[in-house]
């Protein structure tokens, strides 16, 4: 059993475009430490493929349990931190779990082209495999969430 990652960094986006800022900042620090079991490349990697989904859509479902709590927790998507150490179900793996190898300049330039193509209005409209159907302003700000949470376990060394 693993350790609860832990969070090396409190930070907070408004927008896209704060996001991307922050992950601009980590590319081109010295040197970075790590709160939890991924780099800081496969944080990244892992906040643009759960964006990914939001326009593509999904070929997984979610467990029955999962897609239960998730549609009755869907009323508070965005407003509230997402809680750290949930573990990616079997099922749901190869599509949001980063590759190992992934390098901090691929990851970087993945993200990139993915928060320009989620900043288009409406193009985040894909039901997810575990909340159901969302619009763009709930996936707008899950994401915002969800990238808070990774990009907290990436912390810049002094």
């Amino acid at each position: 059993m693993s350790a609860k990652p832990k969070a090396l960094r409190q930070v907070h986006f408004e927008n896209f475009d704060e996001l991307l800022q922050d992950v601009e900042m980590l590319h081109g620090a010295a040197s970075l430490q790590i709160g939890g079991q991924w780099t800081a490349a496969q944080n990244i990697d892992h906040v643009r493929r759960f964006m990914t989904m939001s326009r593509e859509g999904s070929t997984v479902k979610a467990p029955l349990w999962l897609r239960i709590l998730g549609r009755l927790l869907r009323g508070g998507l965005g407003k509230r931190d997402v809680p750290s150490g949930l573990k990616i179900p079997p099922s749901l793996t190869a599509e949001f779990v980063p590759p190992a190898d992934i390098t901090m300049d691929d990851a970087v330039e993945k993200f990139r082209a993915e928060v320009a193509l989620a900043k288009v209005p409406g193009s985040m409209t894909q039901s997810s495999p575990v909340f159901g159907k969302l619009d763009h302003e709930k996936w707008y700000a899950l994401h915002l969430r969800h990238a808070e949470l990774h990009l907290g376990f990436i912390g810049l060394s002094e």
